[in-house]
């Protein structure tokens, strides 16, 4: 029989998972995780008196916890000093604890990676412990990684530079490879003269030193991943949330499972045109005599720990917001983590329309919607660009880890130069990005020094070194009246509420703390009297005609361009003409555009 203290307290960890359940159960606001959440509370085990697994778990997490709570911020290298703060006034009740762990485990059972880089002491581990200090953030941001290894003794742990946590088990703190190395050479190397702008360069580095996301852990094997109609089928994520843990927070409301499972169009699987792997599968429209307001909502999610309710409720939203102020149906993209089946619903008149949603993993596709959004004239009015998705430290998006491998590649991630690229010169009158992510702020920087993005404005939740910080930005941003107030107005409010992050905008040749002189529909604003609300659907909102004259003008001086550089090309050396094969390729997307 247990004594009585330990009866007591696993009684108060059966009343703790309760409450944890019904809260959980409250907060969810979709049926299928209502009932996923209701689902995993019949089936969680609660820890019992004769629950040796149960008090490992607590004991891994108590000594984690003790790790950081104990840090000396001043030679702490791995993270920021202010994020060091943090972590050691950080309350248990603020940490979600996640935990791989086997009942008959051995030495060496698990290996750990990262999507964006190695980590040292890599190899295999008896357990892995990550603790989230930050959950009501958005990923990337910092997660501290421990290994548990079997030893000998004590003093093997602490030879090792590990901490000894009872039980033969030695504690490590995980870090990115090489990491530590590159600050001390750059403070070795550091001279007075350079000071300022060496710190911020220092800054910088250790923000890139962090881990940003949750490893993938799995159990060490010699084989591959099994493959299924050419797909691998990747690692079983091994490393789990714990919410049975006494005092520490509840685990983030992901989404269903079965929505998570797999890609819901893969161009390897399904042979169809919906899944082709250009703007053909996305149905881009440019129609002749008439310009449309259009929007490309892009939200990647990596996986199904980091691919969160609320990321698929701010797509929602930010759609509804676009289909108020005049964008059309059709007209709306949405690329989103690894797809829906289900779609957007939406009643027009006596039919029910629905929305398709593209997995973000069609990243193709996507670039060459945009691209030819933006490489016809009079195609698009007002573009505007929504980026929700987890992002590495230089403002990368991370998309869909395709094939589970926990390592992101060239076609699962959208950088910051190929989002400018996408839009360089881009023929709408105005490109309007809203990003909602983490370390957004480098979109910012960028396109202030750019000189080939005059025509856009970036808005972005937080500086370049910033956390976002739950659907905080994307809320305000869905919640106002956008009828007559322009954008750059509507930044201001949200940058004058904004608590945890420091919204930044972004635009060449403008002053940043200037009002702008469009809507989000592209109207102009702070006009008096105001446009009434039938002026803005005529006028504005939507899609408009172009005036004949001005189209054709238009389209003679683009065939005309267009002639003009295939005589340049055919004039250029082989391997010159060779070299410019892929320019080529993206101006005849432009001259198909003139004549579709």
């Amino acid at each position: 029989m247990a004594p009585r203290g330990t009866a007591r307290m696993y009684m108060y960890i059966n009343l703790l998972v309760l409450y944890k359940t019904v809260y959980g159960f409250l907060l969810n606001s979709s049926t299928e995780s209502l009932n996923e959440t209701l689902l995993s509370a019949a089936t969680t085990s609660v820890p019992s008196a004769d629950s040796p697994e149960y008090l490992t778990r607590l004991r891994w997490a108590d000594s984690a916890f003790t790790y950081i709570k104990s840090l000396n911020c001043t030679e702490v290298y791995f993270t920021s000093p202010r994020e060091c703060n943090h972590m050691l006034n950080v309350r248990k009740r603020n940490v979600v604890v996640y935990i791989a762990q086997e009942e008959d485990s051995i030495d060496g059972e698990f290996v750990a990676m990262l999507p964006d880089s190695g980590l040292s002491r890599a190899g295999t581990h008896h357990g892995v412990v990550a603790l989230d200090p930050h959950p009501d953030a958005n990923f990337g941001h910092l997660v501290i990684v421990f290994f548990i290894d079997k030893v000998d003794s004590q003093a093997d742990c602490e030879r090792t530079k590990g901490t000894y946590i009872g039980n033969d088990e030695c504690m490590k703190l995980a870090l990115k490879h090489r990491c530590r190395n590159a600050i001390e050479r750059h403070r070795r190397y550091n001279t007075d003269a350079d000071l300022i702008s060496s710190s911020r360069q220092a800054r910088k580095m250790v923000r890139r030193c962090e881990i940003n996301f949750l490893p993938l852990v799995h159990k060490q094997t010699s084989q591959e991943p099994a493959v299924v109609d050419g797909i691998s089928q990747g690692y079983e994520q091994a490393l789990v949330c714990r919410e049975d843990l006494l005092d520490y927070s509840l685990c983030p409301s992901l989404r269903p499972s079965n929505e998570t499972l797999n890609l819901v169009c893969n161009p390897i699987r399904d042979n169809t045109r919906r899944c082709e792997t250009s703007h053909e599968a996305v149905g881009t429209r440019c129609e002749q005599f008439e310009s449309c307001d259009q929007a490309v909502l892009i939200s990647g999610g990596w996986n199904r720990q980091t691919s969160l309710t609320r990321h698929s409720e701010n797509i929602v939203n930010m759609y509804q917001l676009l289909r108020r102020n005049g964008f059309q149906q059709s007209s709306i993209k949405i690329f989103f983590a690894n797809g829906m089946h289900r779609g957007i619903q939406e009643e027009t008149g006596a039919e029910s329309v629905n929305t398709e949603i593209f997995p973000a993993a069609m990243k193709t596709s996507m670039r060459f919607h945009i691209r030819k959004l933006c490489g016809r004239p009079h195609c698009v009015d007002t573009l505007v660009l929504y980026l929700n998705s987890p992002s590495r430290t230089d403002g990368t998006m991370l998309l869909w880890d395709v094939n589970k491998n926990g390592k992101v590649e060239a076609d699962e991630q959208y950088t910051i130069d190929e989002l400018l690229d996408d839009i360089k010169s881009c023929k709408a009158r105005s490109v309007q990005i809203i990003a909602d992510q983490s370390f957004s702020g480098e979109l910012s920087k960028a396109v202030r020094k750019s000189n080939d993005h005059s025509n856009v404005l970036a808005f972005s939740s937080g500086k370049e070194n910033e956390y976002s910080y739950m659907s905080t930005f994307t809320d305000y941003w869905t919640r106002l009246d956008h009828s007559h107030i322009c954008t750059e107005d509507v930044f201001q409010q949200i940058k004058n509420t904004m608590l945890k992050s420091t919204p930044d905008f972004g635009a060449k040749g403008h002053d940043n703390e200037g009002p702008g002189p469009l809507t989000i529909f592209g109207a102009p604003c702070n006009v008096d009297p105001p446009f009434s609300a039938n002026e803005l659907r005529l006028w504005y909102r939507g899609c408009q005609n172009v005036p004949t004259e001005v189209w054709l003008r238009t389209f003679f001086s683009v065939q005309s361009a267009s002639a003009n550089n295939d005589n340049a090309a055919s004039q250029l050396p082989t391997s010159s003409a060779d070299n410019a094969n892929t320019v080529q390729q993206e101006s005849h997307i432009e001259e198909s555009l003139a004549v579709t």
